[in-house]
């Protein structure tokens, strides 16, 4: 159960942070955080702000 709880975690952040929606035709998080860049590498760009952050 543990595990499965991760990966659900880890694939959340992909649905809002790298892929994009065609609704909105950008990823949630242009919308909500305009401020916040994540390049071409989206994955590993989320790694190194959260090594920043804590």
């Amino acid at each position: 159960m543990e595990s499965a709880s991760t990966i659900m975690k880890g694939y959340e952040i992909y649905y809002n942070f790298i892929r994009k929606h065609q609704g909105i035709n950008c990823c949630p998080y242009e919308l909500a955080i305009p401020e916040l860049e994540i390049g071409k590498n989206g994955w590993l760009d989320l790694i190194k702000m959260s090594k920043v952050l804590f």
